[in-house]
C-alpha cells in the first residue's frame, strides 16, 4: 500500500522556447491609392515560419511580446501639393500603431519616409499586417532596396 504523497520537488529547468522573428521587404515598389495593404514578398530570414510572404502577413506561432517594426519610403504623384501618408500596423484588422507623416507642398522634395513601431502582446495566430494610405494624393511606395520592410521579433517574457 503506498504512503502518503511527498512535498513537491523544486521546479525544473524549463524547456527550449523556438525564436521567433522576421524580416521582409519590398524591392520592387508598390502603388497606394486609398487604404492599401503594403506587400512584403522578399523575405530576408524567418526563424519560426511565421511570416506568409504570398500574404504579407505575420503569424505567430507562440503567444508573447513582440517588437513589430514597418518602415517605407513614398513618393506621390503630385508633389506639388499638401498631403498625409499614414502607416498603419493592424492585428486581426484592428490597428494597434498608426503613424501620420504630414508633407507640405515641395516640388523639388518628391519622397516621404515613415516608419511605425510598437512593442505590443499578441496570442498565437493574431494576424499581424501593414497598410498605408495616402489623404490629398495617391503614390507609390519606392523601389529602393532595404528602405521598405516589415519585420518582428518576441522578446523572451513570462507573458
Amino acid at each position: 500500500m503506498p504512503g502518503p504523497q511527498g512535498i513537491p520537488g523544486p521546479q525544473g529547468i524549463p524547456g527550449p522556447v523556438p525564436q521567433s522573428a522576421f524580416r521582409a521587404e519590398n524591392t520592387t515598389g508598390q502603388p497606394v491609392e486609398g487604404n492599401t495593404k503594403l506587400l512584403f514578398p522578399e523575405l530576408v530570414f524567418d526563424l519560426n515560419a511565421e511570416y506568409n510572404a504570398g500574404t504579407s502577413t505575420f503569424i505567430p506561432k507562440q503567444s508573447g511580446v513582440y517588437s513589430i517594426v514597418a518602415g517605407v519610403v513614398a513618393d506621390p504623384n503630385n508633389s506639388d501639393i499638401s498631403q498625409r501618408f499614414t502607416l498603419v500596423i493592424s492585428v486581426n484588422g484592428s490597428t494597434i500603431e498608426r503613424v501620420d507623416n504630414y508633407r507640405a507642398a515641395m516640388p523639388a522634395v518628391n519622397f516621404t519616409g515613415t516608419t511605425a513601431s510598437t512593442i505590443e502582446r499578441l496570442d498565437a495566430g493574431d494576424e499581424v499586417e501593414v497598410f498605408a494610405n495616402y489623404f490629398g494624393d495617391s503614390g507609390i511606395i519606392s523601389n529602393l532596396a532595404r528602405v521598405n520592410f516589415f519585420a518582428a521579433a518576441r522578446f523572451p517574457s513570462p507573458l
